[in-house]
C-alpha cells in the first residue's frame, strides 16, 4: 500500500520496467528491455550522482564503489565512509549524513528515490546510466582466525579516518586504493571460504 501510494504521487504508469527488492530488503535491482538487469551498485551511483549535482555530500558503505568518490571530487563534494561495526567514532559524521539517506539502504526507498529523480529530470533509467562512467565491482570474503579489532594495524594509517579509508590505505583526500599486506607468520589468514573463525567482507574496484 504504502509503495502504491507513493507511485500514484509521482504519477508513475503501468510500464516494463521491473522492480527487484532482495529477500533482506536492503538492495534494489531493475530490470527494463533496453537496459536489461542493472545491479544495486550501478543504481546507487545514479542516486548518488544526482545528490551531488544537487550540492548534497553522500554517505555510503564502506564497500561502495570507489569511483563515486571521484565523481564527487568534480562537484566540490564528499563520499563519507561509514563501517559495519566501527569500535570508535570515527565514522560519527557519515553515519550523521546517512541519517536522511535512507534510500542507500533501503531497497523500497531507493526505487521510490529513482524514479523521483527519471520523473524530476525526465530521462529513463539508460540515459541516467549514461552519464555514469564505465566500471566493474568485483566482491570477496576473506576469513581470517583472528579477532577483526586485531586486522585495524593492517589496513588503517595512523591519522586517518575510517569514514575516509573504508578499510583501505588512503594516499591523498577523495579516493582510496587496494594495497598489499603481510600477515605475520603467527596468525593464519585464509581467503575464500576456509574455515576462518571470522569473516570479513571487502569490495574492491
Amino acid at each position: 500500500m504504502l509503495l502504491g501510494d507513493c507511485l500514484g504521487r509521482l504519477e508513475c504508469k503501468e510500464g516494463d520496467m521491473v522492480l527487484h527488492v532482495n529477500r533482506h530488503g536492503t538492495k534494489l535491482s531493475v530490470s527494463t528491455p533496453e537496459t536489461g538487469l542493472v545491479e544495486f551498485d550501478r543504481l546507487l551511483a545514479v542516486c548518488t550522482l544526482y545528490e551531488l549535482q544537487s550540492g548534497h555530500d553522500v554517505a555510503l558503505p564502506y564497500d561502495a564503489p570507489r569511483l563515486l568518490n571521484t565523481i564527487a571530487q568534480g562537484y566540490e563534494r564528499k563520499v563519507l565512509r561509514y563501517l559495519i561495526s566501527p569500535a570508535d567514532n570515527s565514522d560519527a559524521r557519515a553515519r550523521t549524513v546517512s541519517a536522511s539517506q535512507l534510500w542507500v539502504r533501503d531497497g523500497l526507498f531507493m526505487a521510490v528515490k529513482l524514479l523521483e529523480i527519471m520523473k524530476e529530470r525526465g530521462l529513463s533509467l539508460s540515459q541516467l546510466l549514461s552519464e555514469l562512467p564505465e566500471f566493474s565491482v568485483a566482491r570477496q570474503v576473506v576469513e581470517v582466525d583472528i579477532l577483526p579489532s586485531r586486522l585495524a594495524h593492517f589496513f588503517f594509517l595512523p591519522g586517518r579516518r575510517g569514514d575516509e579509508c573504508g578499510g583501505r590505505h588512503h594516499p591523498e583526500p577523495g579516493g582510496w586504493e587496494p594495497a598489499d599486506y603481510a600477515f605475520p607468520q603467527r596468525e593464519k589468514a585464509s581467503f575464500g571460504s576456509g574455515g576462518g573463525q571470522y569473516g570479513s567482507r571487502a569490495g574492491t574496484v
